[in-house]
């Protein structure tokens, strides 16, 4: 069983609430993602979450971050079962619109394209392999 995290990451603009999603640059059949990946051995899924958001995205900085839950889940293309913690994460610094991140670190999305966009949560696509599960656990004000 792999160990996971998923990280929704909310920020406040004109009165609505947006969610940091990407799509793959170089392989946009992968669909909207939200930021995460692997828990190292040893490490705490906290202390993962925010590494993975900084390795993949580039952020840090983040403001109370909320542990949602905790699923497994048979990850339809590896065929491999997942133990995914998702947390809720608010960035209140400035972040464009849209932007382009080549992913740092030393898993195997090394030196991939990923474009950032903030999406409305009114107007959400439906996220890729289930990630939006725990979407309706969101603490909003």
């Amino acid at each position: 069983m792999k160990e996971k995290v998923l990280a929704y990451i909310l920020r406040q603009k004109h009165e609505r609430l947006e969610l940091l999603t990407f799509e793959h640059i170089d392989y946009p059949d992968a669909g909207i993602q939200v930021p995460g990946g692997s828990i190292d051995p040893g490490e705490r899924a906290e202390a993962a979450v925010l590494r993975e958001v900084f390795e993949e995205a580039g952020l840090e900085g983040f403001e109370n971050m909320i542990y949602l839950g905790v699923s497994e889940f048979l990850h339809p293309k590896r065929q491999e079962w997942q133990r995914r913690h998702f947390y809720q994460m608010a960035y209140t610094q400035n972040s464009p619109d849209t932007f382009d991140f080549i992913v740092q670190g030393t898993g195997s999305d090394h030196g991939l394209g990923f474009r950032y966009l903030w999406r409305s949560l009114d107007q959400l696509p439906v996220l890729e392999v289930q990630q939006g599960e725990f979407l309706h656990l969101l603490k909003v004000n």
